[in-house]
């Protein structure tokens, strides 16, 4: 079973990405409705309501491989849950080092202001001292994607309201929620790259199904706190898009 865990949406994002590449797995994707926006929480309210779900998980399935789908989440919780825990945790990471080994030298990177607080790797590459880095912390856009997962044109006055300079030539998606506004983003930012951590969060996944026996495709969807608007946008995406796609037979869900 690969279970992908986030506050809302957002990480719905890298399991699509995983399907693709791994189809012949159960799946389960759990949306913890009930205390999003996690990016405002402080760690210890993180660390105990992520806790908290991994091991409500743990009494209902034979959890393979975690997968943190949420920037704040791993930020805080991956190190000690891999301590904690004896299978596989795949966390996301804001890509600020593909934008710049792509040459790209005035970067904009939008994330939750505890990813901004908690990240090391972003602490990391804020001291390059060859190439412009602003972190902006979207306080607002995490919660504003999960009530607008059907109109995400609603974002694009808070976004143009934030981002004030428009001229950087990379954003960097340091929250998986924000792979969905991508093209929004795009109408702001148009000489930006954007830049996001899907593929390469997929390309490890798949490396680490090969250790697993393949089963016939399922995917199951669970909210902490039932949300009508969420979870027929998770079903939708993970479920009926997914399985109109020319390249997957018809998925089922429990």
């Amino acid at each position: 079973m690969i279970v992908a865990m986030d506050s809302g949406i957002g990480g719905a994002s890298i399991l699509k990405e995983v399907m693709k590449c791994a189809f012949n797995n159960e799946f389960v994707y759990f949306a913890d409705t009930k205390n999003s926006p996690y990016g405002n929480k402080t760690k210890k309210e993180i660390f105990d309501v992520v806790k908290h779900n991994v091991d409500f998980l743990l009494s209902r399935y034979k959890i393979d491989i975690l997968i943190l789908a949420c920037n704040t989440a791993t930020s805080v919780c991956a190190k000690k849950f891999r301590q904690i825990y004896d299978f596989p945790i795949i966390g996301v990471e804001p890509p600020i080092k593909v934008a710049l080994d792509k040459g790209r030298k005035d970067v904009l990177v939008i994330a939750t202001k505890q990813t901004i607080k908690s990240n090391l790797t972003l602490k990391r590459f804020i001291k390059r001292k060859s190439v412009k880095i602003k972190l902006l912390p979207l306080k607002k856009l995490a919660k504003l994607i999960d009530q607008n997962a059907f109109n995400l044109e609603n974002t694009i006055p808070y976004l143009e309201k934030k981002i004030h300079r428009k001229n950087y030539d990379a954003v960097v998606l340091g929250c998986t929620h924000y792979n969905f506004v991508k093209s929004e983003l795009k109408k702001v930012l148009p000489c930006a790259e954007i830049v996001s951590c899907e593929e390469g969060v997929a390309k490890y996944t798949k490396k680490l199904c090969a250790n697993l026996s393949e089963k016939q495709h399922k995917v199951e969807i669970l909210l902490s706190e039932e949300n009508e608007t969420i979870r027929s946008f998770l079903e939708q995406y993970l479920i009926l898009d997914f399985s109109h796609s020319d390249s997957h037979p018809k998925t089922k869900s429990n």
